[in-house]
């Protein structure tokens, strides 16, 4: 699914981006698809543990939270900003990475974070498919970026930035030391998308 990846038009964007209020805007509408992206991911790692009935009302949410998050407003919005238009395979033209605005790299990050929420519903459908245990470091993956979640735009939260960490840490030992037989490739990629977000 990676290959419909956003792709945008650096005159255009590096212009559109140097307005402050256009920023503040623009921050609103990743923050939001952020957020949706990291529940739904929890969701989608939940259903991996989840008996038959509950797995798929959990998978169904976590889609129908995804799909919100990849084709929302907020997305609609952000795509506008940065006067983005599809190309002809449906994708959208971007530039190279490192001339990219913060803002840019967000919402690329957040699509390939979308889109390994898919690729990991997918993996769950699956026979065999991706078992509990195969999902934990996605889990681990959604827990923590939902903690650092709770504390964006806190100071002094500790604890909560520690606990985030300490997940992180474990979910990166786990990926480090783990085949694909262990750890799918479906819920490696999950798991190192929500670390970038």
């Amino acid at each position: 699914m990676k290959k419909y990846v956003v792709i945008a038009m650096l005159a255009l964007l590096s212009t559109a981006c140097s307005n402050p209020h256009h920023n503040d805007g623009m921050k609103s509408q990743l923050d939001a698809i952020r957020v949706m992206i990291k529940q739904s991911a929890l969701m989608a790692a939940n259903a991996a543990c989840a008996e038959t009935g509950e797995k798929t009302m959990l998978i169904h949410a976590a889609a129908v939270q995804d799909r919100r998050a990849m084709g929302g407003p907020e997305m609609a919005k952000i795509h506008k900003m940065m006067n983005m238009q599809p190309d002809a395979s449906g994708g959208m033209n971007m530039g190279k990475e490192d001339k990219m605005s913060a803002e840019m790299k967000m919402h690329v990050a957040l699509h390939d974070a979308g889109e390994d929420v898919f690729d990991f519903l997918d993996g769950l459908g699956e026979t065999p498919g991706i078992s509990c245990q195969q999902a934990a470091p996605a889990s681990m993956a959604a827990s923590a970026a939902m903690l650092r979640e709770a504390t964006s735009g806190e100071a002094n939260n500790e604890e909560t930035i520690s606990s985030a960490k300490k997940l992180d840490q474990s979910v990166t030992a786990i990926l480090n030391k783990q085949d694909d037989a262990l750890v799918p490739p479906q819920v490696r990629a999950l798991a190192l998308a929500l670390q970038r977000i």
